[in-house]
Order: C-alpha cells, then sequence, then structure tokens
C-alpha cells in the first residue's frame, strides 16, 4: 500500500537561509518511485532520490546531496509528506533551497 498525490501542488516561497524565491511543484508519482527532487533551474533537470545515503552538511538544515544536485532545508516537507503517509512524488523545485514558507511543516 502506497500513497501518492491525486492532483499537482505548487507554492512559492523564500529559501530561509539562501533568502532567494523559490517556487515548487509536486506531482503523483507511480508506486516504487519514491520521493525525488528535481531541480529545474539547472540545465538537464537533474534529480536526486530521498535516501539516508544522500544526507549532507547536517548543521540547522537538513540537506540532500548526490553527484550532481544538492537540496537544502528539506525537513519540514519531508514532515509534512511524512505525516500524510505520502511515499511518492516528484518535487520539482527552481533552487536549493526549499521554501521556509511559515516555518511549520
Amino acid at each position: 500500500y502506497q500513497r501518492t498525490f491525486v492532483n499537482e501542488v505548487t507554492f512559492s516561497g523564500i529559501g530561509l537561509h539562501s533568502g532567494k524565491k523559490v517556487n515548487v511543484k509536486i506531482s503523483p508519482a507511480p508506486a516504487n518511485t519514491g520521493i525525488v527532487f528535481v531541480r529545474t533551474d539547472i540545465k538537464g533537470s537533474p534529480s536526486l532520490k530521498v535516501s539516508p545515503q544522500h544526507l549532507s552538511k547536517l548543521f540547522y538544515s537538513t540537506n540532500l546531496c548526490n553527484d550532481k544536485v544538492c537540496i537544502n532545508t528539506v525537513e519540514h516537507l519531508m514532515a509534512a509528506l511524512s505525516a500524510f503517509g505520502i511515499d511518492n512524488a516528484f518535487i520539482f523545485i527552481d533552487s536549493e533551497e526549499v521554501p521556509i514558507l511559515d516555518g511549520s511543516s
């Protein structure tokens, strides 16, 4: 039993540490995809599947990196996905940091 989104969700905000405006679109994903970040601001739109092996620079925030891309401050978004039992989603993001929004998940 796996869960994903029924419809796309979009939101924008400011990165807490970077101060940059960030646009995010979360789309449904097939079973067994996992949570996958896609950097739309980088040529070729490299992706990063959420995995403990990609944890990086755990100081003041939770960051994920692979050999092509990094995504910073993922902890609030990941908490919200976990709270709703979301197993599979594509997260399209146009910056290196998830926006803080109201600071909660």
